[in-house]
């Protein structure tokens, strides 16, 4: 498990071991805008490297061609929804610029995306004053 492993990290590695119970009770509740999320008004680069970490290793291990297509589909979505919080937020820019690279390198869906990506090749100050 990686030492920053989230939750939903955790949670597949229990699902892989066995059977999930669900208790019928409420423990707690998560709340947004708060605890790792955030940092400031900036998304916390710990969220999506995370999850990425998931589906790269479900990637690794699906031999399913259908199965590898759809898969590649929604992580590419992912990514690139999140490559736009960080954009918007002015966030990390270097993780900005791992997801959007990520989101093409997996499936282009958008022109959207493609324009995300060209923006890549810009230096970083231009990037960032035209949010």
């Amino acid at each position: 498990m990686h030492p920053k492993a989230l939750d939903i990290e955790i949670h597949i590695e229990q699902a892989r071991k066995g059977f999930i119970y669900h208790l019928d009770e409420e423990l707690g509740a998560y709340r947004v805008d708060v605890g790792i999320s955030n940092i400031g008004k900036k998304i916390n680069p710990i969220l999506p490297l995370g999850i990425m970490r998931a589906y790269d290793k479900k990637l690794s291990e699906e031999l399913s061609c259908e199965e590898r297509k759809r898969l590649n589909a929604v992580y590419a979505k992912y990514t690139f929804r999140y490559a736009r919080y960080f954009y918007k937020t002015g966030s990390d820019y270097n993780i900005y610029c791992l997801l959007i690279k990520k989101s093409v390198s997996l499936k282009i869906f958008t022109m959207r995306q493609i324009f995300f990506y060209l923006l890549v090749f810009l230096p970083k100050i231009i990037i960032w004053k035209l949010r």
